[in-house]
């Protein structure tokens, strides 16, 4: 040591193996596994619950807009075509039936009536994907521009699996009602429906099942739209009576023409005729939305209950109304 230079204090010099081992004390209580955090199970079901409810009312709330654009496109067209309100030999006014009045009373010559729309086709899948996409096109049938609805590949498609579940969860307004008869479009997706939501006054009360060609979809251009042969229905559905229909093969549908509307609603009143003729008051109808959407806007007269009975049918809906008819006077 130097003279007059004040020396510090001499330090321990730790041993290499000492200061790895306080090194790794340290780190040992620096890198320590926190303690885990819990989520009671119960919160976990709750969080599930509510994105599973917002999911479904996304859905829900998708479904309504496109029935809204679906609706608004068919109104337009029904009076671009000028058929809404003419006066014709037989004035059919449709009154309205809650669900909670499933057996209102009936006046002499009075129907009772369910109207039911398909559940889910194949093609209306389809059209959802497309429309996901941003594919838009023209749903009735005027414009075939980029419309799925006119592949080959889709000549008269059955229910999609969600269109047959929609079919078992409306059992439960169907089994609330008694038809003496079931009165259904021969096209594949129709039928299904009818059996499927129907299943027990078929099975239980042995009602029948007609298929009746007046109330398919309007027809043309849409391949979608065009019925299978009767020969080959029946070997589907063996209890389904298909003598009303005329030909084997479908003669009405036409790959470059669409039904017009006012030829539509000459068919839909002739439905409506013969349906006053059959001796039971009440009955079930299955068919098609643009059909339906046509009948209770166009040809049956709805009066103040047109709130109730115009909008768009949603896919497997069943509205009930009393008919009665009207015999007018010649002008």
């Amino acid at each position: 040591p130097l003279r007059g230079v004040q020396q510090s204090p001499r330090r321990a010099v730790r041993a290499p193996h000492d200061r790895s081992r306080a090194e790794h004390k340290h780190s040992t209580v620096w890198f320590s596994k926190p303690s885990a955090i819990t989520t009671p199970p119960y919160v976990l079901l709750l969080l599930c619950g509510v994105l599973l409810l917002h999911r479904a009312l996304a859905m829900a709330d998708a479904s309504k807009a496109l029935q809204l654009a679906e609706g608004q496109q068919m109104m337009a067209h029904l009076q671009e075509a000028g058929v809404i309100g003419i006066r014709r030999s037989v004035r059919v006014r449709a009154r309205h039936v809650p669900s909670s009045l499933t057996a209102p009373s009936l006046e002499p010559g009075e129907k009772l009536v369910h109207f039911q729309r398909h559940g889910q086709g194949y093609h209306n899948l389809l059209g959802e994907i497309y429309r996901g996409l941003n594919l838009h096109f023209d749903s009735t049938g005027e414009d075939p521009t980029n419309s799925p609805y006119v592949l080959s590949e889709l000549v008269d498609p059955p229910l999609t699996q969600k269109g047959r579940d929609q079919c078992v969860a409306a059992r439960a307004a169907a089994e609330l009602v008694s038809p003496q008869k079931i009165i259904v479009s021969p096209l594949c997706r129709a039928v299904q429906t009818a059996i499927l939501t129907f299943d027990k006054s078929i099975s239980d009360s042995r009602v029948s099942v007609i298929a009746h060609e007046d109330i398919r979809e309007s027809f043309g251009r849409h391949t979608c739209d065009k019925r299978r042969t009767v020969s080959e229905s029946k070997r589907e559905f063996r209890d389904v009576d298909f003598s009303l229909i005329a030909t084997d093969e479908d003669t009405w549908w036409q790959a470059d023409v669409r039904e017009s509307k006012a030829l539509e609603c000459d068919r839909i009143f002739r439905f409506l005729l013969w349906l006053r003729e059959q001796p039971e008051t009440e009955m079930a109808v299955v068919g098609h939305s643009s059909y339906l959407f046509t009948l209770f806007n166009a040809v049956l007269d709805c009066g103040e209950d047109i709130g109730e009975l115009g909008p768009f049918f949603a896919t497997c809906e069943i509205r009930s109304v009393v008919l009665s008819f009207e015999d007018q006077p010649e002008e």
